[in-house]
């Protein structure tokens, strides 16, 4: 189960994603695993929260990004972008 924390967060998360301009997320630099301080399970948390979410039906789609200072640590875009007049995917650019 997902800490209770990361859950009052995550709606927070995702409006500070959705405000962030695709240009600044599409140049930050990669980052390894290996070379953050986030643990990677606190991503797969939040990465399961936002499938939740989705397959709920609380929300149609969402892009997750997780960064730790000008670094994307984590980028994944889940569910539908748009459901009228056709489904279309969400993707990370959205």
């Amino acid at each position: 189960m997902m800490n209770p924390v990361l859950w009052r967060l995550l709606p927070l998360l995702l409006v500070l994603v959705w405000s962030l301009p695709t240009a600044v997320v599409a140049q930050a630099p990669k980052a390894s695993p290996s070379a953050v301080t986030i643990p990677p399970s606190t991503w797969a948390d939040v990465d399961s929260a936002a499938r939740t979410a989705v397959a709920q039906g609380d929300v149609p789609g969402t892009v997750i990004l997780i960064g730790q200072g000008a670094r994307v640590l984590y980028l994944k875009a889940l569910g539908s972008r748009a459901l009228v007049p056709a489904n279309e995917p969400m993707t990370v650019d959205t």
